[in-house]
């Protein structure tokens, strides 16, 4: 007898063989297409009816041409005869007209004693829009970066893979000089005193602990001269892969102009010290000189009246280098603001404006609100009602000088309204706008060439305040002027009645 057990093991053996194609058949995610040589379609499964719309029945009577372009076909069919298989990337179309990108793999595979096509087709579509989204997002960052006045480089694999010309120009190289250096190389171009520091924060980037870093140093370039150069690091993806990506700006114009700066301004303070101590003393002696020429008896009275003004430009010298100390010490470092008594602080500037100015009289006029709250301010209020009070008595050409003051609170009482108002000759709208300014306006008659009121508003500004000046007369600035400045009040929980 014949042994036909191997024979009933290969058929056993090929059996299972087709059942576990035809699980894959039907359980895979991706649409299979079976065809004939000749070019019948003998099978599809659950997948390609789901992708493509049709029935299976309609799949298996439709032509090619309904789901894919004539030239898709042939390039197929060429290939397959030429090599046995083929995969390519092609537009095909599903029932409803809806067009897809698809992944298109064919080959011959034999199923049972038939050799047949087997096509298997993925929708890559949403993979096609991410790479093409992704190729246009790059091409936006390079544009961006070759048209950036900042310096760019990425690094990846411990070397320089991109740089724009902006980063090449600031290490003094050409683009390509710098595509050809290993990170480990850039060290040379760092100053000697910044290359550990910056090592250090570089580690640290590396090793996770910062997700970016900013850091200062100055670089060597290729010429020899020395750069500020400020940097930040930050891990991005490039062609797919995490890098490091390097912006560089030149910051050396910046820190060379802010040294020059700060060099001007020690000087200006080192000269504002050494004038106010030495014109103070020489202000004092001729001060002192004045005194005894007075004690001559035998002046004439216009002799009198020129020493006298000569005591009167010294003391005005003496508060001009007194309040350019306080406009220094407000900017450098002010006082902490505390509940001032408003009603106090004017009466102080009153007695100190009647003493500077003797040979005329200040008559004052008030208007107080009664149970006034108190204003946040500090020792300075007192000089800033000196201002608007001093100006007052000045430019009034009578002895006798008038001035209307009055304070009240605001309806919610959380500021205090100080308006005082002087009958001198007023102040031109035209000069309104530069009143707070450092300006000489000599030729006005109405702004003189000290800093009085410019530290008036460096004052109230400091409080949180405003001040504002009209004509005391609406419509007419002969008739004088009206400053008025509001003060944040200390807030009714914590305030205390003056």
């Amino acid at each position: 007898m014949q042994d036909i057990t191997p024979q009933k093991e290969a058929v056993e053996e090929l059996r299972m063989s087709e059942e576990k194609y035809s699980q894959l058949f039907h359980s895979t995610r991706d649409a299979i297409l079976i065809r004939s040589l000749n070019g019948n379609t003998l099978d599809a499964n659950q997948s390609a009816v789901d992708l493509f719309g049709y029935t299976r029945d309609e799949l298996l009577s439709i032509k090619l041409t309904k789901i894919a372009d004539k030239e898709t076909i042939q390039q197929i069919v060429e290939a397959i005869n030429v090599q046995g298989w083929t995969r390519i990337e092609a537009t095909l179309r599903r029932k409803n007209g809806e067009t897809f990108i698809a992944d298109v793999s064919s080959n011959f595979v034999d199923i049972g004693k038939e050799k047949v096509i087997q096509t298997v087709i993925s929708d890559i579509t949403e993979r096609k829009q991410a790479e093409n989204n992704l190729k246009r997002s790059e091409e936006n960052y390079k544009a961006l970066a070759e048209s950036s006045v900042h310096g760019i480089a990425i690094l990846q694999d411990d070397r320089i893979v991109y740089s724009n010309q902006a980063y090449a120009d600031m290490m003094g190289c050409t683009i390509d000089e710098i595509l050809n250096l290993e990170v480990k190389h850039m060290s040379n171009f760092i100053h000697t005193e910044d290359v550990v520091i910056l090592r250090e924060a570089y580690s640290r980037f590396l090793e996770g602990s910062e997700t970016s870093t900013h850091q200062q140093f100055r670089i060597i370039r290729r010429d020899g001269t020395c750069r500020w150069i400020n940097s930040h690091f930050a891990v991005i993806q490039y062609d797919g892969e995490d890098a490091i990506q390097i912006v560089q700006v030149d910051n050396t114009d910046r820190i060379e102009s802010e040294k020059k700066i700060e060099e001007s301004r020690n000087r200006a303070e080192f000269f504002l010290d050494l004038m106010s101590h030495d014109l103070s003393n020489i202000n004092q002696a001729v001060y002192g000189i004045f005194d005894i020429l007075l004690l001559d008896t035998g002046l004439t009275n216009r002799t009198k009246e020129l020493i006298q003004e000569g005591l009167y430009q010294m003391i005005r010298s003496n508060r001009l280098i007194k309040n350019v100390q306080k406009f220094k010490k407000i900017e450098d470092s002010p006082p902490e603001l505390t509940p001032t008594n408003p009603l106090a602080a004017l009466t102080k500037a009153t007695d100190r404006v009647q003493k500077d100015l003797p040979y005329k009289e200040l008559n004052l006029k008030t208007k107080i609100e009664p149970e006034l709250l108190e204003v946040m301010a500090d020792e300075y209020l007192t000089d800033a009602f000196y201002a608007v009070l001093h100006n007052a008595m000045r430019f009034d050409p009578e002895p006798s000088v008038d001035v209307d003051i009055s304070m009240v609170m605001s309806e919610d009482k959380s500021r205090i309204r100080i308006d005082i108002a002087d009958h001198g000759t007023g102040i031109p709208d035209q000069t309104k706008g530069l009143l707070f300014g450092r300006v000489s306006l000599l030729s006005s008659g109405h702004l003189g060439t000290g800093v009085g009121l410019t530290l008036l508003n460096r004052i109230i500004s400091h409080y949180g305040g405003k001040i504002v000046v009209e004509n005391r007369v609406p419509g007419d600035y002969s008739q004088g002027a009206r400053f008025i400045i509001e003060i944040p009040a200390v807030p009714i929980d914590s305030a205390r009645y003056g």
